[in-house]
């Protein structure tokens, strides 16, 4: 979850700046009519562009953390079920030498 706001936190900055860098371009827009409707149309796209694109990695992000998750929750399953099977073999190994029907436990006895 560490790497995740590391990586969201600055995004949202981000789509915060360009909202604001849009809304401040829209007021200077209307106050500057030496401006070229060309480049404010540029500046737009652009800003609008950057913001989709924030959204997008955002999204990304999230779907990638998800599969993450997904793919911890399933190695720890795997985890445990080894560990269940090992603690079975080695609970059979015990009984065994206990109840004597291994070779090796008689001999090692006398």
């Amino acid at each position: 979850m560490n790497k995740m706001s590391k990586i969201i936190v600055p995004l949202c900055i981000l789509f915060a700046l360009c909202h604001r860098a849009q809304a401040a371009e829209n007021e200077s827009a209307g106050a500057n009519s030496d401006t070229k409707p060309g480049v404010v149309n540029k500046v737009e796209h652009a800003v609008e562009h950057g913001t989709k694109a924030t959204v997008n990695g955002i999204k990304h992000g999230g779907k990638a953390a998800a599969g993450g998750l997904k793919r911890g929750g399933e190695a720890a399953a795997h985890g445990i079920e080894v560990g269940v099977k090992a603690t079975e073999r080695t609970t059979r190994r015990v009984v065994n030498k206990v109840d004597g029907k291994s070779d090796k436990s008689s001999d090692e006895s006398k």
